[in-house]
């Protein structure tokens, strides 16, 4: 058991480090596209489909985080609002989706938007 431990935290370390070597760069711009969009009174929005939109939720109107921060949540991409588990693969990928979901949101030039990627 110990061994299966010990190879989990190595993996999980060699990503850690190939995503610091490989994506600093871009990391550091996006946070100071965060921080500058903040600094003006910008919102920092959050989105994910499927099983991300956790982790929308997870950084949104939390006790002692990040304030100024907008989950765009639609129930119909997740688990939750019933019917087959292939309706949110289907709508995630319908031609014009997306500007229905953020037509519901105050979205401001100038702020971010994180995206959750889809896994294909």
């Amino acid at each position: 058991m110990l061994t299966a431990g010990i190879t989990y935290f190595e993996k999980a370390i060699a990503t850690i480090l190939k995503v610091q070597e490989t994506q600093a760069e871009a990391l550091d711009k996006a946070s100071e596209m965060i921080k500058d969009s903040l600094e003006k009174g910008g919102v920092l929005h959050v989105f994910g489909s499927g099983h991300s939109h956790a982790i929308s939720e997870d950084v949104f109107w939390r006790a002692g985080g990040l304030g100024p921060v907008n989950a765009i949540l639609d129930v119909n991409l997740t688990m939750h609002g019933g019917g087959a588990p292939t309706r949110g693969t289907n709508l995630e990928r319908l031609e014009g989706y997306a500007k229905i979901i953020l037509e519901n949101y105050d979205l401001r030039k100038g702020e971010v938007i994180i995206l959750y990627p889809i896994q294909e």
